[in-house]
């Protein structure tokens, strides 16, 4: 699963450097909106996918948002660390560096929360809760039992519980 988010940190180390670049030459602003419009995209295309869509449509949807990370983050490390004195640019880093590591973590605790909160909903209530709690699950006990409609349910839900999670990434991000 780690391998699925290469794309994602190649976009981002890419566009890192071209976040400075218009930073400096269209402005703070530019940059930062422009990061922000690309990373709402990136969960509008994630929004969208389908279970007959393949790995592509995630890797443009992936790559779209960490276009934007790279893009927006640059512009946004130089505001906080313009906004303290030369000798306190340690703390204003650490304080940056600290945001990141809550806002992260928040990130993960309420979107898996409504991820998984989703994926049991549109589990039907009859397959079990092994079922229900987890796709892995799932998809084992469906190859297990050579049960194919519990496999294509699950993914379904999944995906489903993907799209509505990346509609909130959209519109709370």
């Amino acid at each position: 699963a780690g391998m699925a988010f290469i794309p994602m940190l190649v976009a981002v180390m890419v566009f890192n450097g071209i976040g400075v670049v218009v930073d400096k030459r269209l402005g703070t602003r530019v940059a930062i909106c422009t990061g922000l419009l690309l990373m709402a995209a990136g969960f509008a295309i994630l929004a969208s996918i389908g279970p007959a869509d393949g790995y592509l449509k995630l890797v443009i949807a992936l790559v779209v948002m960490g276009a934007g990370s790279g893009t927006a983050g640059p512009a946004a490390y130089g505001t906080l660390l313009a906004a303290v004195p030369p000798e306190r640019a340690g703390v204003g880093s650490a304080v940056n560096d600290t945001v990141q590591q809550v806002g992260a973590a928040l990130s993960v605790a309420v979107l898996g929360s409504i991820l998984t909160a989703t994926y049991r909903a549109g589990m039907p209530e009859n397959v079990g809760d092994p079922a229900r709690q987890s796709v892995g699950d799932a998809l084992a006990l469906a190859a297990g039992t050579g049960d194919g409609n519990l496999a294509r349910l699950a993914k379904d839900a999944f995906v489903d519980a993907m799209a509505a999670t990346a509609v909130v990434g959209v519109v709370g991000g």
